[in-house]
């Protein structure tokens, strides 16, 4: 009897509801010293945004609301980009938290920061980060007017995590154009291609 060649795959197929990845085996291991301060990065890299579609494709529920989170001027003012990042990230971390204690993980959440330069206000010109949140209800299936409600409860507590003494800050974060519904998961993956 001949004796059956072993064969080794190099590759691996991995099938996802919206997604099927190609991926290597034994890929190699990379060496050697990468330490030393990192600079803010200020342009959504190809890699991050790839990333970030393929864990929205990914998820067996597709997200039903989009929420971008901005900063007011007074917060952000006078502020080096380091600062910046980690005055957000402080932000960040503070919303969440009280997300957690007021909702008890009752909601799935992915968000990205994203840099832009602002086109108006005292920091025209001026690269402030913000987020975008995709959000949707674990236990059960929720309406649109019940994530419309969410958004601007969600809106409120953004803004008190910023800490902005800013008058219009509250009427930014709950202006319809800060959210939207997502229908599918194709559509929630075209949000985030753009």
């Amino acid at each position: 009897a001949k004796q059956a060649k072993k064969i080794e795959y190099k590759e691996r197929v991995i099938v996802h509801q919206n997604l099927v990845e190609i991926k290597q085996n034994n890929q190699p291991i990379l060496g050697g010293e990468r330490g030393g301060l990192k600079k803010p990065m200020l342009d959504y890299s190809s890699k991050s945004r790839r990333n970030f579609i393929k864990t929205l494709c990914k998820l067996k529920r597709h997200p039903k609301l989009w929420q971008d989170f901005t900063f007011p001027d007074d917060v952000m003012e006078g502020l080096s980009i380091a600062e910046k990042r980690d005055y957000s990230n402080a932000t960040h971390l503070r919303f969440r938290n009280r997300i957690d204690y007021i909702y008890k993980e009752s909601y799935e959440m992915i968000w990205k920061r994203e840099w832009q330069p602002r086109k108006s206000g005292a920091l025209k010109g001026q690269y402030v980060p913000h987020y975008h949140f995709f959000i949707r209800r674990k236990d059960y299936e929720m309406t649109w007017s019940e994530y419309r409600d969410l958004a601007l409860e969600l809106a409120t507590i953004w803004v008190n995590c910023t800490k902005s003494l800013h008058p219009s800050a509250l009427s930014v974060a709950i202006n319809e154009k800060s959210y939207r519904e997502i229908r599918d998961a194709k559509e929630a993956a075209m949000y985030a291609v753009k």
